[in-house]
């Protein structure tokens, strides 16, 4: 990879997963010049055309960060396809279940990358709820800047 003064202001790769971190150069990625941040010129991301979600959330106890390790590289997958599945639900939104069912993901791993989502900004929590086939009331999750 070759360097060189940034071309853009702010970093490409850090721009598919919504956020603007500042261009410090730019690198030879995929066969074209990108401006990238620090974080993005030692580690450029494999598919510039999927979200950086950043590495797996984890709650610092050994258990869980080997979990997170062990979802390394799948992360940005389940995100996105999360992110999808309440993207194509629109205005009336979804609830967990309805995302575990639709995306095929585990309702632990759905949760966490909700979670993730809503952090980012990028999934908001709407005020109604729905009935589960657990018989309990689940939160509606829509996609942010969309009218319930």
């Amino acid at each position: 990879m070759s360097q060189g003064a940034p071309t853009n202001k702010s970093c490409q790769m850090c721009a598919y997963s919504c956020k603007y971190e500042l261009a410090v150069c730019d690198i030879t990625f995929g066969g074209q010049r990108v401006s990238v941040c620090a974080h993005h010129r030692d580690n450029p991301i494999a598919d510039p055309s999927q979200p950086d979600f950043g590495p797996a959330p984890h709650n610092g106890t050994e258990t869980s960060e080997e979990a997170a390790h062990l979802i390394e590289g799948k992360l940005n997958q389940q995100c996105f396809t999360v992110l999808g599945v309440v993207a194509a639900a629109g205005p009336q939104g979804v609830t967990r279940e309805e995302v575990c069912q639709r995306a095929g993901v585990v309702n632990q791993a759905v949760c966490a990358r909700l979670n993730t989502l809503e952090k980012m900004g990028l999934v908001r929590v709407g005020g109604e709820k729905r009935m589960a086939a657990t018989r309990r009331l689940q939160q509606v999750y829509h996609l942010a800047g969309i009218a319930a």
